[in-house]
């Protein structure tokens, strides 16, 4: 009976020391299990913070590319009003050459012609002597006008002829323009009088006459030739400045 007393306990013992193991191994785990748990929230902590962060940088962008949209905004609105005014600014200029040139000078006025009235002599009983006396006074009278008359008609005959030797003779030769996107562009004779100021699109032609000069907003994106001649780009997109075309010249000076 001990002895059945002592195995007993001996199996109460080595139950009970199974039993801590598998206690203690449970605890184990569960400690492990929390522990990977509060892994797992620190990472998820983590993500969310660098979620928050980009998308509070993703916010900042947005905001930063609706700032630089209004900032071309403003810039177009502020190239379009310097072209308007560059525009005013040309055509006042023109008005006030057009108001400064001087008046042509008005054309002399012709000298009135003396005429001497012939002088009523008294009847004599000479004919011979009146009729020669006549014929002398109306010599006298025609050698007088002329002499009056003469150089002013000489002048008049050389001014009419300078006039007609200095007339230019007008080219019937064709500019042709055409824009590859619409571009700003200003056309003018050489005198200053404007042809064309406005937005181009597709091609127009102006008379060459005795030359134009071509203004473009964009020159890379304009092109140009006269009559049949090969076509060719207006410029650079820097060279905004002015293009002068002659007749007889193949390609554009700079005014």
């Amino acid at each position: 009976m001990k002895q059945f007393l002592v195995g007993l306990r001996q199996q109460f013992r080595e139950q009970a020391r199974q039993d801590a193991d598998e206690r203690r191994q449970l605890e184990d785990g569960l400690q492990a299990a929390q522990r990977q748990f509060q892994e797992l929230q620190d990472r998820q902590s983590v993500l969310l913070s660098r979620l928050q962060a980009q998308t509070h940088r993703v916010g900042e962008l947005e905001q930063a590319l609706a700032s630089a949209e209004q900032a071309l905004a403003s810039a177009e609105q502020a190239r379009v009003s310097s072209e308007q005014a560059r525009v005013s600014a040309e055509q006042a200029r023109e008005v006030a050459e057009v108001a400064s040139r001087p008046q042509r000078p008005a054309a002399p006025e012709r000298p009135r012609e003396l005429v001497t009235p012939p002088r009523r002599r008294h009847r004599t009983g000479w004919p011979v002597d009146a009729a020669w006396a006549k014929v002398f006074m109306g010599a006298v009278l025609i050698g007088f006008i002329a002499g009056l008359g003469g150089p002013w008609i000489q002048r008049r005959l050389q001014q009419q002829q300078a006039l007609s030797g200095s007339a230019p003779i007008t080219s019937q030769e064709q500019l042709y323009l055409q824009a590859m996107e619409p571009s700003w562009l200003e056309v003018r004779r050489l005198d200053g009088t404007m042809l064309f100021a406005g937005e181009l699109e597709g091609e127009k032609q102006f008379p060459l006459g005795e030359g134009v000069e071509v203004s473009a907003g964009r020159p890379d994106l304009v092109t140009v030739r006269v009559d049949n001649q090969p076509p060719r780009v207006l410029g650079r997109i820097e060279e905004v400045d002015w293009h002068r075309f002659q007749p007889g010249s193949l390609g554009a000076e700079q005014p």
